[in-house]
């Protein structure tokens, strides 16, 4: 499968988990949904930094709801072959891995740390405006969220890159309307290379192929020697029989 080695000069080659009928509407629409911090699995989502001080925790999540109506983020993996990312991203496995080239220099990898940075006396929360600090700040994560080799997207919802399922999407998202669901659009930055299928999943390859576009596809299977998900390179075992 040389597709899936391909590497292009000043991009990432990242995976994206999901369920199969997210991926088929992601494929047909071109298209990716931005997630906000507040609804991320991480309850410690942007808070790498602590403080003692109530006024500190008082401000900081006024700064995180804050937050929520300016920056989403698209989260990436850098290996799709863990059956950990499998089980919590990809319905166990019923769902699929997509396959992306993301520019490097739209990216933040992430940073994993074991405990929370206490911000010294006089030091305040980057300002939303100064981009380069939040999203530093935005990159780190606990340690046990290692195994995630996790690569960050960061989206600026007033970006006009950036639209919604609701009309009017500039006064919706800076509104945190209830309705909004914000995406970026698949482009030159951001291009779907193929889509790897859960060996639990009963959709088959070819269910993702021709959707809009010109993708490859193959169905993944359990290791037979490791715990590693690997391709079924078997064409009999492509389509879903119930018993992968």
């Amino acid at each position: 499968m040389k597709w899936l080695n391909v590497s292009r000069d000043g991009f990432q080659r990242l995976y994206y988990f999901t369920s199969s009928e997210h991926a088929i509407s992601n494929i047909e629409h071109q298209r990716l949904k931005v997630s906000e911090f507040s609804k991320c699995n991480d309850i410690f989502e942007a808070g790498c930094v602590a403080g003692d001080e109530k006024s500190f925790r008082k401000n900081h999540r006024k700064w995180r709801e804050e937050l929520d109506s300016e920056i989403g983020l698209v989260c990436f993996s850098k290996t799709w072959r863990n059956p950990v990312m499998w089980a919590h991203y990809a319905a166990s496995g019923a769902g699929v891995c997509m396959v992306f080239d993301v520019r490097s220099d739209h990216l933040h990898k992430v940073i994993y740390e074991p405990s929370r940075k206490v911000l010294a006396e006089g030091d305040n929360l980057p300002k939303l405006s100064n981009r380069t600090k939040v999203e530093d700040l935005c990159s780190i994560k606990s340690s046990k969220w290692r195994y995630e080799q996790e690569y960050r997207l960061f989206v600026h919802l007033r970006n006009e890159a950036v639209y919604c399922s609701v009309e009017r999407r500039r006064e919706c998202c800076g509104a945190r309307n209830i309705d909004c669901l914000p995406f970026i659009r698949f482009g030159v930055g951001l291009k779907l290379a193929g889509v790897l299928v859960g060996s639990r999943s009963r959709k088959n390859p070819s269910d993702f192929i021709g959707l809009n576009s010109p993708v490859k596809a193959i169905r993944t299977r359990p290791g037979f020697n490791t715990y590693d998900i690997v391709l079924q390179r078997s064409r009999k075992l492509q389509d879903w029989s119930g018993s992968q």
